[in-house]
C-alpha cells in the first residue's frame, strides 16, 4: 500500500493511524478537546463539525477552524462535516454541502476533508479538483448503517472511490453477525492488495465489529479511530486502550516477521 504522508505522518504504513474525533457543540469546549488530544500520542485529529452547533454558519465554523489549526499545527487535521443519512447531524442539501467544504478548502486551515461518497460524483469531482489545488488530501467515504453489504458492492464502491481519485477511501459498515466481521476483514485485506496506490480505511461498526478497529496492521486498513471521552461512531475504543492493543498487535506482527 502506497502511503499518503501528511506531516511525517505515513498513513498506510505499519500501525494504523490513530485519529481523534472531536465531537463537541460549542467553541470552548471544541478546543479544549483538542487541547486534551495533543497531550496524547494520537496522530491526527478529526473535526466532526455536524457536531457543532453553528455548523449552518459557514463564518462561525471556519472561525473555529482557524483557531484549531493554530492550536493543533504539528500533525494532520481533518474536517467532516457528516450528514444524516451517514450517520451523522448535519442536515445540508447538496448547494450547502458542497459550499461548506469549498470554503473549508480554501482556507488552508485543515490538512484532510471527508467527502461522502453519496453526495454523488459530480460533488465529489468538484471537491476533489479544489482539495488538490490547494494542497488537500481528500478521504471519499461511505457509511452503511443497516447491514454489510454484498462483497460485490462493497468492492465496487471503493473501486468508483479509486476511479474518482480519492487519496484515501473509507467504508463503514454495520455487522449483522460475527460472519459479517470477518467478511469485512478478509474484503479490507483484498482491497488493499487490489489497490495499492491508496490507503484503505474500514470498519465493522458497533461492540460487534470492535476486531476491525484493532486488526487494520493485519487486514490493510489505514486509519483507526479512538475515543477520548464521548464516541463519534458505534464501537469505537477508548483512545488509551486502542494504542495499548495496537501495539500489543504490531508486536505480534514483528516476532512473526523476524
Amino acid at each position: 500500500m502506497k502511503p499518503v504522508i501528511i506531516k511525517n505522518i505515513k498513513i498506510g504504513e505499519g500501525k494504523p493511524t490513530v485519529c481523534v474525533p472531536i465531537v463537541e457543540a460549542d467553541e470552548a469546549a471544541v478546543l479544549e478537546a483538542c487541547r486534551r488530544i495533543r497531550e496524547t500520542d494520537a496522530e491526527m485529529i478529526e473535526w466532526r463539525a455536524d457536531q457543532f452547533a453553528g455548523y449552518r454558519n459557514e463564518e462561525e465554523v471556519l472561525a473555529v477552524l482557524a483557531k484549531l489549526r493554530e492550536a493543533y499545527p504539528e500533525k494532520p487535521l481533518l474536517f467532516t462535516i457528516r450528514s444524516d443519512k451517514e450517520g451523522g447531524q448535519a442536515v445540508l442539501d447538496d448547494y450547502q454541502y458542497l459550499t461548506l467544504n469549498q470554503a473549508v478548502i480554501r482556507s488552508g486551515n485543515a490538512d484532510l476533508v471527508d467527502v461522502e461518497l453519496s453526495r454523488g460524483e459530480e460533488i465529489a469531482k468538484q471537491l476533489l479538483k479544489n482539495a488538490h489545488l490547494h494542497s488537500l488530501h481528500v478521504i471519499l467515504s461511505a457509511h452503511c448503517f443497516d447491514e454489510t453489504p454484498e462483497d460485490a458492492r462493497m468492492i465496487e464502491t471503493v473501486r468508483k472511490m479509486n476511479e474518482l481519485g480519492a487519496d484515501i477511501c473509507k467504508l463503514a459498515v454495520m455487522p449483522k453477525d460475527k460472519e459479517d466481521v470477518v467478511r469485512l476483514l478478509l474484503i479490507t485485506e483484498q482491497l488493499s492488495r487490489d489497490f495499492q496506490d491508496v490507503p484503505i480505511v474500514t470498519m465493522s461498526m458497533s461492540g460487534l465489529g470492535l476486531i476491525s478497529r484493532i486488526s487494520g496492521e493485519v487486514s490493510g486498513s489505514a486509519i483507526t479511530f479512538g475515543s477520548l471521552g464521548k464516541p463519534s461512531a458505534p464501537g469505537q475504543i477508548e483512545l488509551q486502550e486502542l494504542q495499548d492493543l495496537l501495539a500489543k498487535v504490531h508486536e505480534g506482527m514483528l516476532e512473526a516477521e523476524g
